[in-house]
């Protein structure tokens, strides 16, 4: 039934497979593992830890986002210590040298304090653009008339002094 779903190709596949003793074509879990093994890039661990060790944070990419890439790249790495090879990997391709300082004076850091710390450095950094941009600089008003010219433009002010009276000059 299998076979006759699968198609041209995969017909020939199966063809092709050679069984140990105890296994047999006529067996469905037998068959499935031949073709899960088929199907199964080879993966060559060096190869994949020269890609993590490779890989670096990209210009405008979040501390978080980079985390997440590290880790999907580690996963066929079989690190013992997965976190621990990911946090190095941050600290190592830091390109911010003050940020990298501070990560290293860290006695315990972690992946999640390493995290955490990027974060706020890059929530400073925008924030600082946002103070140092031209078109947010504040206005300095002088006086309480400049303030009211500011907050009313086009209506003149007209001072009354509290302590002088009308006079009637009838």
């Amino acid at each position: 039934m299998l076979l006759a779903t699968v198609g041209d190709d995969a017909v020939k596949v199966f063809e092709a497979f050679t069984y140990i003793e105890g296994e047999s074509a006529e067996r469905f879990d037998d068959v499935i593992r031949k073709f899960k093994e088929y199907c199964t890039p080879v993966r060559n661990v060096v190869y994949e830890r020269f890609l993590f060790w490779q890989d670096a944070q990209s210009a405008g990419e979040s501390i978080d986002q980079y985390v997440t890439r590290q880790r999907h790249l580690a996963k066929p790495c079989n690190f013992m210590e997965e976190d621990n090879m990911i946090r190095d990997h941050v600290v190592y391709t830091c390109l911010d040298a003050r940020l990298k300082e501070r990560l290293l004076r860290e006695t315990d850091l972690t992946l999640a304090k390493a995290t955490t710390i990027c974060r706020a450095a890059e929530a400073a950094r925008e924030q600082i653009k946002t103070l140092s941009s031209t078109d947010n600089c504040p206005v300095q008003a002088t006086s309480t008339s400049n303030i009211y010219a500011l907050q009313h433009p086009g209506k003149p002010k007209h001072r009354h002094n509290q302590f002088s009276r009308a006079t009637n000059n009838d």
